[in-house]
């Protein structure tokens, strides 16, 4: 069967039956007779470059059904394939093991189908359809095509349906719930007439219904019988199954939707139901639920030079970034510091060109200090002096202080002592804490006889004001 697929829709389809003779004497004449219909089909389809998936039967693989301790979906493939090589001898170290899960992850015991392709079946079916011309992208297992084939063709129920696909000398017969597979059957009947066929098929689907009723809730039974076919096939058993079974007994013709009806005249349209099923996966995009060539696999294992050398890697940017970071901030700074050295430059300018004024300055200031009227400091000691008849002056110095002001030294001699005393407190107001420092008499000093050195502070005075040419007064600074 063949079809052009565009935007996600079928767009054409064609299917053919070609008859494979499998009377040769030996394997190597089957093979050629395989491969000789193969491509007489797919030339007659001119389908030779196209997707090939392949469905295949029960005959090529071992299948069994599994009860897991509670695991993830993603722990399964390694426990299905650890319990498959330990339960089926058959089965090598290297055949691919795929499996369907038959229950959702509730966190209790797992049950899944498992399917292993034994032996050299995998290299046989390539070998085949290489010498045909095709490549195979996709290994099905056919039960499991069937059960796609009813999902898009069986109405949703919340009951089980038993379908049954009859081929030639064999039948799939499986029981569905919603969807996923309860038990599935492929039989073999040897070739007779048609009635023949069609009673030892109709009791095999009722042994089946019988078995199934172990894997089905109490209760439950099956709500629906689908027979792949038409009317016009002689092997379809739909009036024994009617008169077998109280459910309601379809009869489905897959082909119905993508074939016309004068090319489905001379098919058997129930073995193309797997076909479509497959198809239709393929249409929406999806993965095959089995898939032989492209099993489900355990997750890989972390790989620690990666992760150490991402974790390397890591630390190396961090470091780069620190790194980068630090050699910023002090480029900022060293930028900071320039700015800075340039302001200081201007400082030191100004402060250079205001240095002589600044000396000027100090320099009138000190002037300003010591600016003292001595004429009117000595008619104020004058002034304020005992009289001649008391105290003579020998020697008057005077001169800038060590603060504002100024300072007058004087040594003379007094009749006596008390009169150098008062002469301190006749002083004491104009002048600063006048202090005598030596005070002593000479036998040999006449009526003069008592000696003294004394100091008088001037303190800074406002000079008085100044006759002007106008009779008018003014105040000196």
């Amino acid at each position: 069967m063949s079809a052009e697929i565009r935007s996600g829709k079928v767009v054409s389809a064609q299917a053919v039956c070609a008859r494979i003779e499998t009377r040769a004497q030996t394997e190597d004449d089957e093979r050629e007779a395989i491969v000789a219909a193969i491509r007489k089909a797919a030339e007659g389809l001119g389908k030779q470059r196209s997707k090939t998936i392949v469905g295949i039967d029960r005959r090529y693989v071992e299948t069994v059904e599994l009860t897991l301790p509670p695991a993830r979906d993603a722990e399964l493939p390694q426990l299905v394939r650890t319990q498959v090589l330990g339960e089926l001898t058959s089965v090598g170290e290297n055949d691919p093991i795929d499996f369907l899960p038959l229950d959702a992850d509730t966190g209790q015991s797992r049950r899944v189908a498992a399917f292993a392709l034994v032996g050299a079946s995998g290299e046989q079916v390539h070998s085949v359809l290489s010498q045909a011309g095709l490549v195979c992208a996709q290994l099905v297992f056919r039960p499991v095509a069937n059960l796609l084939a009813v999902c898009e063709n069986v109405a949703p129920t919340s009951g089980a349906v038993l379908t049954v696909v009859p081929f030639h000398c064999e039948a799939d017969i499986a029981v569905y719930l919603q969807d996923r597979i309860v038990c599935w059957r492929t039989i073999r009947i040897p070739e007779g007439d048609a009635e023949q066929f069609r009673n030892r098929l109709a009791v095999e689907v009722c042994r089946t219904a019988a078995a199934a009723q172990h894997h089905l809730e109490e209760g439950r039974g099956i709500d629906r019988v689908v027979v792949f076919g038409d009317e016009r096939d002689s092997a379809t058993p739909i009036d024994e199954l009617r008169q077998s079974f109280r459910c309601e007994v379809v009869l489905i013709d897959p082909l119905e939707e993508l074939v016309e009806s004068a090319d489905r005249k001379s098919l058997a349209v129930g073995r193309f139901a797997p076909l479509v099923g497959m198809l239709r996966r393929e249409v929406s995009g999806a993965s095959q639920p089995v898939d032989l060539l492209h099993p489900r696999r355990p997750p890989r294992p972390a790989n620690r030079r990666r992760r150490s050398a991402l974790a390397a890697a890591a630390a190396s940017f961090i470091v780069l970034l620190f790194a980068y970071q630090t050699w910023a901030q002090l480029a900022e700074r060293d930028e900071e510091i320039s700015q800075l050295a340039q302001r200081r430059q201007q400082l030191d300018g100004l402060l250079d060109r205001a240095a002589k004024p600044r000396k000027t300055a100090r320099a009138i200031e000190q002037w300003l200090a010591t600016d003292i009227c001595w004429l009117n400091e000595l008619r104020t000691l004058s002034a304020e002096f005992p009289s001649a008849r008391e105290m003579t002056i020998a020697r008057l110095t005077a001169g800038q202080g060590q603060g504002k002001g100024g300072i007058i030294d004087l040594q003379g001699a007094a009749r006596t002592a008390d009169g150098v005393r008062e002469m301190e407190q006749n002083l004491r107001g104009p002048f600063d804490e006048p202090r005598s420092r030596n005070i002593y008499q000479r036998e040999a000093g006449g009526p003069f006889g008592w000696h003294f050195e004394t100091s008088l502070f001037v303190p800074k005075r406002e000079r008085p004001a100044m006759p002007t040419a106008s009779g008018t007064a003014t105040r000196s600074h």
